[in-house]
């Protein structure tokens, strides 16, 4: 039956009921004019049915295309052709050493992602950095004893990875120069150029399940076999302390070997591990594995921590716990978190990592307190943080490290970790993503 019938048949009984009545008591009086009048009425209610089911179709024509526009648009959110990303960070650093002025340093950096879609899963991503030193004064340069190379503080535009990133089947696979973190950063967190095999499987938790094997060249001196004497132009020392190499091939490659994962436990833990191994051209290695937890209280309260060691004979450990009150989202106008961090690095104990960028020993531009066959040993202190989110896709994250920083004399001296000397650190950055 057509849909104009059966709007005509369901309005029949209340036409029927609705006119039939007055149709009849009138009959005997009804005149041809009467006649014609009742026949005009129901023409006008016919056309006014039709008219709606016009409209009907109409309606129903412009909903379709709707719907198809709707999901072109959908589709081109989720699958671009070349997408961008990014943020920016505007960094001011404080750090004290003693009784003596450390770095005082403000910078900018803006970091610039792009993600072009080949075909099918295959993308080639790239991450562009743009950098510049507003101002910098303190303790001789930092870069020496620093975790960050001396490109790094160059002003300027520099191309930090490119590569190619898609999928066979279930297995994901990285192929050119990529980023590589270890979890919490603490025993790796180098940009290398090699390949990535990682896995993933959902979880009834929201988060994954991954695991990911690297074998990758890293480039640049290995921060474990750390510099000595005159910076760059002295000796190497291995992570046994003993001296390694001459200055005239301390730009050699290592070979990476990375196997790293995160297991959900339940819907507030998960379990994270790590195992490296890095291999200079002569045949030397340094291996260190890692294992930590993260996990809810509450709501509100989150327990976080890690420990690492490696095959080095000594500084080969380290650790830290941390409690967190709330969570801070870029994304969630309004949102913060506190929390406090007890930490204990040294200097062996992970593969490049002579220290994060806001632990520097100072270089022997104060006498009192660095000599110039001095490197940083080991960093044993608490980290007081805050993080706030103003305004919609932004981050003020701000904290205060402050303990103990211990140093190598020189090879000679194993006992480095009794020259300590109180240290404190405080850094303020505003962080915009886009």
């Amino acid at each position: 039956m057509k849909k104009k019938d059966l709007l005509i048949w369901s309005l029949a009984p209340a036409l029927v009921l609705g006119t039939a009545a007055p149709v009849m008591a009138a009959s005997q009086a009804a005149t041809p004019a009467s006649k014609a009048q009742l026949k005009a009425e129901l023409q006008a209610e016919l056309q006014q049915l039709q008219e709606l089911e016009a409209q009907e179709q109409q309606m129903t024509e412009k909903l379709g295309s709707m719907h198809k526009r709707v999901s072109k648009v959908e589709k081109v959110q989720k699958d671009p052709k070349l997408h961008f990303s990014g943020y920016s960070r505007l960094r001011w650093d404080d750090s004290k050493f003693e009784s003596a002025k450390g770095t005082n340093r403000k910078e900018f950096f803006t970091n610039v992602y792009t993600d072009f879609h080949v075909d099918g899963p295959w993308s080639v991503k790239t991450e562009l950095e743009l950098h510049d030193t507003i101002s910098e004064n303190g303790v001789g340069n930092p870069v020496w004893n620093s975790s960050r190379s001396r490109d790094e503080y160059d002003d300027g535009a520099r191309a930090l990875q490119a590569y190619i990133d898609g999928h066979v089947g279930q297995l994901g696979l990285k192929l050119g120069k990529f980023s590589i973190v270890s979890p919490y950063s603490l025993t790796l967190d180098e940009k290398v150029n090699g390949w990535q095999a990682y896995w993933e499987k959902p979880t009834p938790w929201w988060r994954p399940l991954r695991l990911a094997l690297t074998s990758a060249n890293m480039e640049g001196h290995q921060r474990t076999f750390a510099p000595q004497g005159d910076g760059y132009w002295g000796q190497y020392y291995d992570a046994d302390g003993n001296m390694k190499i001459n200055a005239d091939d301390w730009e050699r490659k290592y070979r990476l070997l990375s196997f790293m994962g995160t297991v959900p436990l339940n819907n507030d833990m998960d379990v994270v591990f790590h195992y490296g191994r890095a291999k200079d051209q002569g045949g030397y290695k340094v291996q260190t594995g890692s294992v930590g937890f993260s996990t809810k209280f509450n709501r509100d309260l989150r327990l976080t921590a890690a420990y690492a060691k490696s095959n080095a004979k000594i500084a080969d450990q380290s650790h830290f716990i941390q409690l967190q009150y709330k969570d801070c989202w870029y994304d969630a106008t309004g949102s913060y978190d506190f929390y406090i961090k007890k930490q204990l690095y040294r200097i062996h104990s992970g593969l490049n990592k002579l220290f994060y960028d806001d632990l520097e020993y100072p270089d022997g531009t104060f006498s009192e307190l660095a000599d110039g066959n001095a490197r940083t040993y080991e960093f044993n202190g608490l980290r007081i943080g805050f993080d706030f989110c103003p305004v919609h896709y932004s981050k003020v994250m701000m904290y205060y490290n402050f303990g103990d920083m211990s140093r190598y004399l020189d090879y000679h001296n194993r006992n480095a970790g009794q020259d300590r000397k109180h240290y404190s650190f405080f850094r303020t950055e505003w962080q915009f993503f886009f």
